[in-house]
C-alpha cells in the first residue's frame, strides 16, 4: 500500500508543473489563473490565446497614442497567425520598429508577465505556456 502511495506523489504535476510555476513566480510572472475553453471569447482570443482585457490594457499602456487600435491589431496578429509562413510575419511585428509595440525589448518591466498551469489551446495540444504582454512565449508542448 505503501508504494503506491509514493507512486502517486510523484507526478507531472508534483515533477514538472508545481516547480516551473515556483520558478516563474519567483522570477516575477503573475499566476492567471485556471483558463477553460468556455472562457473562449471572454478572458483569452481562442485563434490566438491572447489574454483580451491584458492585452488591451498593456497595449494602451505600450501605445498611449495608439490605444484606440488594440482590437484592429488583435485581428492583425490573427491573419499573419493564419500566414503558411511557420510565425515569420507575426515574428517580425514583434521585432520591427513601429510606432506600434507589443512587447517593449528596451525596458523589459514595461511589460507584464503571466503563466497558467494549463490550458488547452486551439492551435497546438499544450500545457503550461507563459505570456509577455498576453503574447504567448513560451509552451511546453505536450500532444
Amino acid at each position: 500500500m505503501a508504494a503506491s502511495g509514493k507512486k502517486n506523489m510523484f507526478n507531472e504535476a508534483t515533477r514538472v508543473q508545481m516547480p516551473a510555476m515556483v520558478h516563474l513566480t519567483r522570477l516575477g510572472y503573475t499566476y492567471f489563473g485556471k483558463i477553460t475553453e468556455d472562457m473562449a471569447g471572454t478572458v483569452y482570443d481562442p485563434d490566438t490565446n491572447i489574454l483580451i482585457n491584458v492585452f488591451k490594457e498593456q497595449f494602451a499602456r505600450l501605445n498611449p497614442t495608439h490605444a484606440g487600435e488594440a482590437e484592429q491589431t488583435l485581428k492583425t496578429i490573427r491573419q499573419e497567425l493564419d500566414n503558411d509562413d511557420i510565425g515569420r510575419s507575426f515574428y517580425e511585428r514583434l521585432s520591427s520598429v513601429s510606432p506600434v509595440r507589443l512587447v517593449d525589448f528596451e525596458n523589459p518591466k514595461n511589460n507584464t508577465y503571466h503563466f497558467t498551469a494549463e490550458f488547452t489551446c486551439k492551435r497546438v495540444p499544450t500545457y503550461q505556456f507563459e505570456q509577455w504582454n498576453n503574447i504567448p512565449v513560451l509552451w511546453n508542448i505536450t500532444f
